[in-house]
């Protein structure tokens, strides 16, 4: 089979590999159908690591996947030809964390992608019965392949900040987490919502199909400031870094109100982030990170069955599996109006 791997800094190679067999009772090999370009493949793809965790060559990627079952063992949950959605994360099921409802920091977990670990763009993936989900029929696969990053939005919005009913809020970075992070906070209900991001065709888009009231440009505006004289001095409820820079992080503190929360959802390439003590000491704010989603693949599947987000308009490229350099060239340099683009193998 075909596989798309990093061989190097900026490097992607199609391989052909052998075609992974079943090993364990529960296994189902899955004929990957779609697959998404996160920002977190990017980083591997431009930088060979994302913090301690270091690239070794060839480094196989992709860990947003949607596809059709291939072979089941006789009596599973799936059959030949089911259309499944995935969860790309293996959690041990035993550790403290996992024991408390929290598999998404199991120290153990296998996550797709990760360093040794196989990656979803491939033509065919062997998955455990329990990260596959049934795709609704008026799901397609390439909306398959955005529930996971649907599920770090609903993480982020629901879990962690707590949203609630007519709570303001100020996202910052409208890449694919903060667009989907601000519709996910519009469809529960928030208040005004603001959305800041260097790149106006993104902003065009949080207008809409997001639901953003406010759009902000760091580059043209003066965002904290922006947003707290629209707040009338008081800041928002809820802010939520989605770029991982250091810019992004300083405003999300500053516009946030006394007593509220700030989540980082944003993953820096620097190996070391600063904020103001001071400022969060005296507002008292509760900084939240993100890390990935917590069993989030059912709830986002029916939301987005149920037509009240709409995932197409996110997928704005797409390419073959053999045209996966071009893929990363586009994302890499914020190309041709990209939002998300996936890999159909």
């Amino acid at each position: 089979m075909k596989s798309a791997c990093l061989t190097g800094l900026r490097k992607v190679e199609v391989l052909e590999l052998p075609r992974p067999e079943r090993k364990n009772p529960d296994d189902v090999l899955v004929r990957i159908k779609s697959c998404g370009v996160c920002g977190s493949d990017v980083h591997y793809y431009r930088d060979g690591r994302i913090g301690p965790s270091a690239c070794s060559y060839p480094h196989y990627i992709g860990h947003e996947p949607a596809g059709v079952v291939e072979e089941a063992k006789p009596g599973s949950s799936f059959s030949p030809g089911d259309r499944v959605a995935i969860e790309p994360g293996l959690n041990c099921g035993v550790c403290e964390f996992c024991r408390d409802g929290r598999p998404n920091i199991c120290p153990s977990v296998k996550f797709l992608a990760s360093p040794g670990v196989p990656g979803a763009f491939q033509e065919y993936l062997v998955l455990r019965e329990s990260q596959l989900l049934r795709l609704p029929d008026n799901l397609g696969f390439d909306e398959g392949a955005m529930l996971e990053p649907l599920g770090i939005a609903w993480h982020a919005v629901l879990n962690l900040a707590k949203l609630q009913h007519g709570e303001s809020i100020a996202v910052f970075g409208a890449g694919p987490i903060g667009l989907l992070i601000l519709s996910l906070a519009k469809i529960y209900g928030c208040g005004e919502a603001f959305i800041s991001d260097p790149l106006d065709w993104r902003l065009d888009f949080a207008k809409r199909h997001c639901g953003a009231d406010f759009v902000l440009n760091p580059e043209k505006d003066d965002v904290p400031r922006r947003i707290l004289e629209e707040s009338k001095g008081r800041g928002v409820d809820l802010s939520f870094e989605a770029a991982g820079m250091q810019q992004s992080i300083d405003h999300s503190f500053e516009a946030v109100r006394i007593g509220g929360k700030a989540v980082l959802a944003g993953i820096p390439e620097a190996q070391a982030i600063s904020y103001n003590p001071h400022l969060a000491r005296r507002k008292e704010l509760q900084i939240l990170n993100v890390r990935r989603s917590k069993q989030t693949l059912k709830d986002c599947t029916n939301l987005a069955a149920s037509g009240k987000i709409k995932l197409g308009p996110y997928v704005t490229h797409r390419f073959s599996l053999d045209e996966t350099a071009s893929a990363f060239e586009l994302v890499d340099g914020y190309r041709d109006k990209v939002i998300r683009a996936v890999i159909n193998p």
